[in-house]
């Protein structure tokens, strides 16, 4: 019973933050939000991976780009003259 109580608390909690994730992706989204129910459950169903997904996408990109200007930089002072 413990187990099943801890299970159903972590998926309570787990669907509470999903949901006010979601809200705050349609308060971003304000203008555009979907106007049909398939739609409205698209965006609950999709929204938030999609945007966690992007989201990773850019912070791998900003850090390999802010990564690769390090080394062109070191490589700059390294080839100018005294």
């Amino acid at each position: 019973m413990n187990t099943l109580r801890r299970t159903s608390l972590a998926v309570f909690w787990g669907l509470l933050a999903w949901l006010v994730f979601a809200g705050l992706l349609v308060l971003v989204l304000w203008p555009a939000v979907p106007h049909t129910a398939t739609g409205w459950l698209l965006l609950l169903a999709l929204a938030t991976p999609l945007f966690m997904l992007a989201s990773i996408v850019n912070f791998r990109s900003h850090v390999r780009s802010s990564r690769i200007g390090r080394v062109e930089h070191r490589a700059s002072e390294s080839t100018q003259p005294p």
